[in-house]
């Protein structure tokens, strides 16, 4: 028996983290569900460490560019090289076979961890199952790859065609053959309150209580402190109004100095001196797609700006983090955050790995304007103090609990409109989770 094959708890786990990990180390495929906030990326890193532990090659891997640097992972069609995933499965999978970082990436991948999978259609997952069983020449489920999934379907909807409904990924036929066990997370870790707790299991499968109803009415209207200078983030329905607040309340900021920052691209290994202009450009354009940095930002003082990486956790710097410019040191600009701390933020680096030999690196300021920002944009992310419209602008089932789950406390809850009737929940998840 392998000396890190055990039974035993995980003593920072929660019971059911543990018995999903344990059916991870049983080489099992697994769905890993549960609320928002119940430790899906803790367990990632857990699972990585011990497929290196057992010398085992696992890719890590989201549906979105935001959700897989929290995972410090990478876009699955960026790590999948099936491009816009339009295209039949044989001709993806000749397109892989003659190019031999992609086949190798798929031939030596033991474990496929995909992240926030509730984003993944059924068309998607068919054609992933495929692509592998082409690439691996091997006709088991998923090519003999164990795979991991992870996402919770009570929230956003797979994105489709505009007037087309998306069919889940649970609903193709071959989820079944894929899929050997599900796992429920349940025990909630961004939230300490129950009561908040509560609030949300009630929201998220759409049964709010009278309760949970007052609760949130009372929050309607409330006026936030921000003696600190610090206004909370208005969760958008729609991004077009996220970029028009933004760069309108920007513009008010109109006189004083301002600093853009571009992102700073360098190719590191062997292949530095000999890549192209054109090949050059393919590979920025990955790196960005597998980060959450913005493409360029300008900054100024009194901007309203988040966090979009952990640089302190220990002091409670992390993703998600929200504050003002208090002012520039060396061009950089000074960050006062909400929990009082004052941080001058440099230049962070993202990496994405070309080849064995070869790494492009990007390096960019980690901020981004804060006055809004997306539902969509958010899931995955804790944000410290958030403003809302859940009435009228609500037009998705599972919005209102990715909007809702977003906070980390009532009290930095702020609701300008809230309809009960905009609680839904996607019927086909109800029936099957």
């Amino acid at each position: 028996m392998d000396k890190f094959v055990t039974t035993q708890k995980v003593s920072n786990l929660t019971d059911d983290q543990n018995i999903a990990f344990d059916a991870f180390k049983e080489g099992k495929n697994l769905l890993i569900t549960g609320p928002a906030g119940t430790g899906k990326s803790h367990l990632i890193r857990k699972m990585s460490a011990y497929a290196q532990r057992i010398k085992k090659t696992m890719a890590i891997t989201a549906m979105t560019g935001a959700a897989a640097y929290i995972i410090n992972g990478k876009t699955l069609h960026s790590w999948g090289g099936i491009g816009l995933g339009d295209k039949p499965a044989p001709i993806i999978a000749q397109k892989i076979l003659n190019s031999y970082p992609k086949k190798i990436k798929w031939q030596r991948c033991n474990i496929l961890i995909v992240d926030e999978v509730s984003m993944m259609n059924a068309p998607l997952f068919e054609l992933l199952e495929e692509i592998a069983r082409l690439v691996r020449q091997n006709e088991k489920p998923f090519g003999g790859i164990q795979v991991v999934f992870l996402g919770d379907f009570y929230q956003l909807p797979p994105v489709g065609k505009t007037g087309q409904e998306q069919k889940f990924c649970f609903e193709s036929p071959a989820w079944t053959n894929v899929i050997e066990k599900t796992v429920i997370l349940r025990e909630i870790m961004r939230q300490k309150d129950p009561v908040f707790q509560k609030i949300l299991e009630e929201v998220r499968i759409g049964e709010p209580s009278l309760e949970t109803i007052e609760i949130l009415m009372s929050r309607v209207g409330i006026e936030p402190d921000i003696t600190s200078g610090i206004v909370p983030t208005l969760l958008s329905s729609k991004k077009s109004d996220d970029e028009k607040m933004n760069q309108r309340e920007f513009r008010k900021l109109a006189g004083l100095d301002i600093i853009q920052y571009d992102p700073i691209y360098e190719i590191i290994g062997e292949r530095k001196k000999a890549m192209k202009e054109e090949e050059m450009n393919i590979w920025i354009n990955i790196i960005d797609k597998d980060n959450n940095y913005e493409k360029t930002i300008q900054i100024t003082e009194n901007a309203q700006v988040m966090l979009l990486k952990n640089i302190d956790q220990d002091n409670g710097l992390v993703n998600g983090s929200r504050g003002i410019v208090i002012g520039f040191e060396n061009d950089l600009p000074v960050v006062r955050f909400m929990n009082g701390m004052t941080q001058t933020i440099g230049y962070a680096e993202y990496s994405y790995e070309i080849s064995q030999v070869s790494t492009i690196v990007c390096k960019q300021i980690p901020l981004s304007l804060a006055w809004c920002t997306t539902i969509h944009k958010s899931q995955g992310q804790s944000l410290d103090s958030i403003k809302m419209n859940i009435g009228r602008n609500i037009f998705e089932y599972g919005q209102t609990y990715v909007a809702l789950s977003r906070a980390r406390t009532l009290e930095h809850l702020y609701i300008e409109e809230f309809d009960p009737k905009k609680i839904r929940v996607h019927p086909k998840v109800k029936e099957s989770f």
